[in-house]
């Protein structure tokens, strides 16, 4: 399976819903620019959630490239209400998979990427505390820029 998302540099926009930790859901939008270097791939962009009082949060991943052939690699990410996070994405079919701890181990969640073309995927995610569900989300993601 020949994935774009994330193994190739590219723009995307993504939206969708968002639903908090009481169950009310919010309309999600965002964008991700991937882009790659020798020693290192970022994902950079922001997600807002959209409400009464829309919440703007801004992400960098740094990834390690994944050699080709592979299909797993490491990443961090920090987050001003998270912490430090480290997680891994791996290439199952037609999905990236991937999961993540904050430093401290209070936070914990997964996210699924599944390829509908080229050019768009349905991502699903989750997020915990402990073993409570803080939010999740369901997104379809549209490349913009090659």
């Amino acid at each position: 399976m020949h994935h774009t998302f994330l193994l190739e540099e590219g723009v995307w926009r993504a939206s969708g819903t968002y639903t908090d930790e009481a169950g009310a859901t919010h309309p999600i939008r965002g964008r991700a620019a991937i882009s790659h270097a020798s020693h290192v791939w970022r994902n950079e962009g922001e997600m807002e959630v959209m409400g009464d009082e829309p919440v703007v949060v801004d992400h960098l991943y740094e990834i390690v490239p994944m050699p080709h052939g592979a299909s797993a690699t490491i990443w961090t990410a920090s987050s001003a209400r998270l912490g430090r996070l480290r997680g891994n994405v791996a290439v199952v079919g037609d999905t990236l998979l991937s999961s993540f701890t904050s430093d401290e181990g209070e936070f914990s969640g997964t996210e699924s990427l599944t390829r509908l073309g080229d050019n768009a995927y349905a991502a699903r995610g989750v997020l915990y505390r402990g073993f409570e569900r803080l939010s999740s989300w369901s997104m379809q993601m549209t490349r913009v820029l090659n």
